[in-house]
């Protein structure tokens, strides 16, 4: 029997709301704020396979080696106030791309596309009008 989609989107909710304040470590006034927005919807959509994620992440073996011939220029976004997992992430992927660069959002965390919207957008466009590297 199939349930309703009453239950289903109650228990997505409860488990985005989970993830984001218990894993992501996003602040209560932050939940919220994306909690309000259009696109929480689609998150909560698509919050059953935030399980599934986690035991990839839980599973795959970060090789360095692997991504020193990817020489497209990339920016790293990192809340400065995100959780350190995410941080050392950062910072792993950081030091294997040739032609990466980093920047810490100061005050931000996560989701800081929809919580710190100016200092995202400022720290893209700065990477994305930086002079052209010589070859």
């Amino acid at each position: 029997m199939q349930r309703s989609a009453g239950p289903q989107k109650k228990e997505r909710q409860t488990l985005l709301h989970v993830y984001m304040s218990e894993i992501a470590k996003v602040r209560p006034d932050d939940l919220k704020m994306l909690q309000s927005l259009r696109a929480w919807e689609a998150r909560v959509a698509a919050a059953h396979t935030i399980p599934r994620e986690l035991r990839s992440d839980e599973d795959y073996l970060f090789d360095p080696e692997r991504f020193k011939m990817l020489t497209a220029p990339t920016l790293l976004l990192v809340g400065g106030d995100s959780p350190r997992f995410l941080k050392v992430a950062g910072a792993a992927v950081y030091a294997a791309l040739p032609d990466a660069k980093i920047a810490a959002m100061l005050g931000q965390q996560h989701a800081a596309m929809d919580t710190g919207t100016e200092v995202f957008t400022t720290e893209v466009l700065r990477f994305l009008k930086r002079p052209e590297q010589s070859v």
